[in-house]
């Protein structure tokens, strides 16, 4: 792992938009609808 900010500047627009989508789907941000159908597939695969 490189200490500096560079890997991320290669990440394409899409990708950084994924990976932000996901942050916040993961840690309660924006989109109720789209967290709650997150939430009710994290359950069944903590419990599986």
């Amino acid at each position: 792992m490189s200490s500096s900010g560079e890997d991320m500047v290669l990440l394409t627009p899409d990708e950084i938009n994924r990976f932000i989508l996901n942050l916040k789907v993961r840690y309660g941000g924006s989109g109720q609808q789209q967290q709650q159908q997150q939430k009710k597939k994290s359950v069944k695969a903590i419990h599986a």
